[in-house]
């Protein structure tokens, strides 16, 4: 039998109530945050959150659910694991670790490598004189600069230049599907009458 204390997420789908999820999803959007909540606590954080769950389950329609124990003293194996190694980084307490050397160097090459591709992809100045302000003139020169000046700067900059390149095709993505909405039929408006004027 599963209990809120050992997994509370698991505890909670495995609720009858469960089946309340389609006729009050407010409510229980609400209790999966507290059982997530819960099941990252500890001590008597999580045992309050526990039963607060518990008393959460309880209002919803359909029942009484399974009594809840206090924590046990032995945790899990995976959770102890996982305390064992965040005891040694201050900075995984906030879920973000160090970045690996190896994951830099390999993301920097791969900008590069990026960068000078899409560098290749540029048009070649035209061979006919278009004229000094002709933008297919100014880009390649403008970018070979850009390149021996700093390519810091460039990768940045085609990086802005991609999230600008993918907002169009965000914006043409199909939305998801949205629940039906019933449409009420307007009544046609009566008709006004002629405002006389007087002579």
């Amino acid at each position: 039998m599963l209990d809120p204390a050992d997994d509370p997420l698991s505890w909670l789908q495995a609720q009858p109530q469960a089946q309340t999820a389609r006729t009050h999803p407010a409510r229980w959007h609400a209790l999966v945050a507290l059982a997530r909540r819960a099941a990252r606590a500890e001590g008597a954080l999580r045992t309050l959150l526990c039963r607060r769950l518990g008393a959460g389950v309880a209002a919803l329609p359909g029942g009484e659910p399974a009594p809840a124990r206090a924590p046990s003293a032995v945790r899990p194996p995976l959770q102890a694991l996982t305390a064992a190694l965040n005891a040694g980084h201050p900075e995984a307490a906030d879920g973000a670790w160090p970045e690996l050397r190896a994951v830099r160097a390999n993301t920097r090459d791969w900008t590069r490598l990026r960068v000078a591709r899409r560098l290749a992809d540029v048009p070649p100045e035209p061979s006919t004189p278009v004229g000094p302000l002709n933008a297919h003139a100014l880009m390649p020169k403008a970018l070979a600069q850009l390149q021996s000046l700093s390519p810091e700067y460039l990768q940045r900059l085609m990086q802005q230049f991609d999230v600008l390149g993918s907002l169009p095709r965000a914006a043409a993505a199909p939305a998801p599907a949205a629940s039906p909405v019933a449409v009420v039929p307007r009544k046609p408006a009566k008709p006004k009458a002629p405002i006389r004027r007087r002579p």
